[in-house]
């Protein structure tokens, strides 16, 4: 049973630091340089959802066979929890990418900030994935969750190698980003047999939390350059945070439990069963 396990963890590991090899041997140290700065920033954040399918495996495990209604639900709360941390981070790296690269990396690393703007895309299927897997493995699905990073992995390898002797570095943000999307559908798809997953409830979700995200990139957009970046951010969490309470995507009770999810994962600080549930 573990071996499916073992295997995914190589290719994650493979699918993880393809694209910088393959980037530094076919499009030279500085391609793979401005390509590596971003990617570790935008990337950092991997700890929200890690911590939350750490919760939710042993919750999935027990449901799973009981009823798909439950697990739906279960999910359906995962993902609305998920978006509601993705979301604005990919609206502030597109927004702020030419700021931060500048603040942080200084000008010589301008030609990161296109990369930027498309890897921060990943972290919408990036993030929404870990409940995906969570659900597979608790069913005892691991051989479909290893086949689908066996096949990200690949397509991954043969796009960088397509793609970088003719766009460079900008490629390997395109194949991040499409291969993120591809395990993130394909596992989605096998997830819907497993659990009544209530579509409706999710796309509304999206499209609040969605909106939301939207008008606070607006905001840092127009404020962006006119006053300080920090409060250009604090203004724009602030849109963000209203827009959330307008549309009563977010309450009380919401901000408790992403407060629990947001920090590091350990076994005093991980979400408990009872704050992911409905």
């Amino acid at each position: 049973m573990a071996l499916p396990f073992a295997a995914a963890a190589i290719f994650v590991r493979i699918y993880a630091s393809a694209d910088s090899v393959l980037l530094n041997r076919l499009g030279g140290n500085a391609a793979a340089a401005f390509y590596g700065v971003p990617y570790k920033f935008v990337f950092a954040f991997q700890f929200v959802p890690i911590a939350l399918a750490a919760a939710l495996f042993p919750t999935y495990s027990r449901e799973a066979g009981q009823g798909k209604a439950r697990l739906g639900e279960l999910f359906w709360n995962a993902e609305r929890y998920l978006m509601l941390v993705a979301l604005p981070l990919v609206a502030g790296m597109v927004s702020l990418a030419h700021p931060l690269i500048v603040t942080f990396y200084k000008t010589q690393y301008l030609p990161s900030v296109p990369i930027m703007m498309i890897l921060a895309w990943c972290l919408i299927p990036s993030f929404l994935d870990y409940p995906v897997g969570a659900l597979l493995n608790a069913s005892h699905k691991q051989n479909i969750q290893t086949a689908f990073m066996g096949l990200i992995m690949v397509l991954s390898i043969v796009l960088n190698l397509l793609l970088i002797p003719h766009f460079g570095a900008i490629a390997s943000a395109y194949a991040a980003l499409i291969g993120n999307s591809t395990l993130f559908i394909g596992g989605l798809c096998y997830a819907a047999k497993l659990a009544d997953i209530p579509w409706k409830k999710l796309a509304a979700s999206a499209a609040r939390i969605g909106a939301s995200a939207l008008a606070m990139a607006l905001i840092v957009e127009l404020t962006e350059g006119r006053i300080k970046l920090y409060l250009s951010v604090a203004l724009g969490v602030a849109v963000y945070a209203l827009g959330l309470f307008l549309t009563r995507e977010l309450g009380r009770k919401d901000i408790e439990h992403l407060r629990n999810i947001l920090r590091p994962p350990s076994p005093e600080t991980a979400p408990t069963e009872s704050e992911i549930t409905v």
